[in-house]
């Protein structure tokens, strides 16, 4: 009982800090899609885009691998100031490499050279996933900290849009406000995990360092793979069609993400009851419900959808209407997928099959893209379609590998 308990309270925690983040993103984005435009504010998308793999590369799988880390020694003070100081430092270290890697994209790809600052302040979303230790948090279950740090740098960001951007002229405040909420939540969360939670800090010699990045290095290469084919969309779209249709394929997504939000606050929730007890029967009716849901919410959001593009977007971005629908639809099969592969594969110990899962994904989706480019058939439900195709493909096989991994863990046990 007082794990479901614990399981409750991490959900309740996760969902408060999770709508803090939809209501901001959502209070925030008419007014921008108005006063920048598509052109202007597709290109602030763009940026993000291309810096979510740098974010890829600097939480290295660790959301994963050291909330199981931390939850398993929870009570062994010695142990959480080592694993706390070694992700820490890993964070740091690929922040700098990070920072390395944007220096090289703005150099070599136009778009990004035209725009310097604009990548570079963008950047702060990567100094956020370094500094601030939510797996910490997760780990030990007291998601408290979290809620209280998300509440008050996102209500820092949402009354600076609104007090100083004015004109398309104000698109670089975007990025840099974000960056000051960055900057505050990771003094916050250093605060709260050195003082309250008595955590110290120690520099840890190479081979512990190099344990926890191979550790976590096969999650790492897994998520780099779906942000690939994630964040390609937008990319792709920036690169052939142009920063408006960004902007109105960004409109669709930002709902899609919304839907998702309940199965990643689930998934995020049971993980650290599910990797220490491995109750599997339990882990098979939460996948049941959560199914049932998401399947409910796309019928939902499907007849909504001409309200929520003209409340978010105005009439300006009608056409994201067919987008959204079209989307949509990737959200109940990636629920059932994620939730397999983390909760099932990852947990039963069989990492590296859903890492094969994952990158197989990724080559059907560049197979699909690459013969849509090849006939000139690069649109937006193109790659929306490319991506519905993929996420298919992906739950296919993961399903395979889930029912495969599950007989071997039977006869091993």
């Amino acid at each position: 009982m007082n794990q479901i308990r614990g399981v409750v309270k991490n959900f309740s925690y996760l969902s408060a800090i999770q709508l803090v983040n939809l209501l901001v993103t959502f209070a925030t984005y008419p007014f921008l899609i108005r006063i920048l435009g598509k052109e202007v504010f597709g290109l602030v998308v763009f940026a993000q885009a291309i810096v979510g793999y740098l974010m890829v590369l600097v939480s290295f799988g660790f959301q994963i691998s050291a909330t199981r880390e931390i939850s398993v020694h929870r009570d062994n003070p010695a142990k959480l100031n080592e694993i706390f100081s070694s992700i820490l430092i890993l964070k740091g270290l690929l922040f700098i490499i990070s920072l390395g890697l944007l220096v090289l994209i703005t150099s070599l790809v136009p778009q990004a050279r035209e725009h310097k600052l604009l990548f570079y302040l963008s950047m702060f979303t990567c100094f956020y996933e370094f500094i601030f230790p939510s797996w910490f948090f997760q780990g030990i279950e007291k998601m408290g900290y979290s809620t209280i740090i998300t509440v008050t740098t996102k209500l820092t960001f949402l009354v600076l849009i609104f007090v100083f951007i004015r004109s398309k002229e104000d698109y670089l405040l975007v990025p840099l406000f974000n960056g000051i909420g960055s900057v505050l939540a990771g003094i916050l969360s250093t605060w709260f995990a050195f003082h309250l939670e008595q955590i110290k800090f120690s520099f840890q010699p190479a081979k512990r360092l190099g344990f926890y990045l191979k550790d976590s290095s096969v999650l790492f290469f897994s998520n780099l793979s779906t942000q690939i084919y994630v964040n390609a969309n937008k990319v792709i779209v920036g690169f052939f069609l142009g920063m408006s249709e960004v902007a109105l394929y960004d409109l669709a997504e930002k709902v899609v993400l919304a839907m998702k939000l309940p199965q990643t606050i689930l998934n995020q929730s049971v993980f650290p009851k599910i990797s220490k007890d491995r109750d599997m029967g339990f882990a098979k009716k939460i996948l049941i419900w959560s199914a049932a849901g998401q399947a409910g919410l796309y019928v939902l959001v499907f007849v909504l959808a001409p309200v929520i593009v003209l409340v978010l977007g105005g009439h300006q971005m009608s056409q994201s209407t067919g987008l959204l629908r079209f989307l949509a639809l990737t959200v109940p099969i990636n629920a059932i997928s994620s939730y397999l592969g983390v909760q099932y594969l990852i947990t039963l110990g069989f990492r590296r099959e859903y890492l094969r899962v994952i990158v197989s994904s990724v080559i059907v989706y560049f197979i699909i893209c690459g013969g849509l480019s090849m006939f000139g058939a690069i649109t937006l439900n193109g790659v929306i379609a490319a991506t519905l195709a993929t996420e298919v493909f992906a739950l296919l096989i993961m399903w395979l590998f889930v029912t495969k991994s599950r007989a071997k863990w039977r006869a091993v046990g």
